[in-house]
């Protein structure tokens, strides 16, 4: 398990978008997102505007 660095809660999870295949690794518990595996504090961005970013809702359900 790999904890966030921005929460220190949750447990960050790989993922893939469904509509770009492209991997994505989001918290469970904050949405701090990363899209690499390289996950620190400095470098999350917030699922959302990652998601708002890409024209896509931002939803788990567009996570698989």
């Amino acid at each position: 398990m790999t904890a966030c660095p921005r929460c220190q809660q949750g447990e960050i999870k790989a993922m893939m978008l469904r509509k770009t295949k492209q991997p994505i690794w989001v918290c469970e518990e904050c949405d701090a997102a990363w899209l690499n595996n390289e996950i620190s504090f400095n470098s999350f961005e917030d699922y959302g505007i990652i998601m708002k970013r890409m024209g896509l809702p931002p939803l788990w359900s567009e996570l698989s």
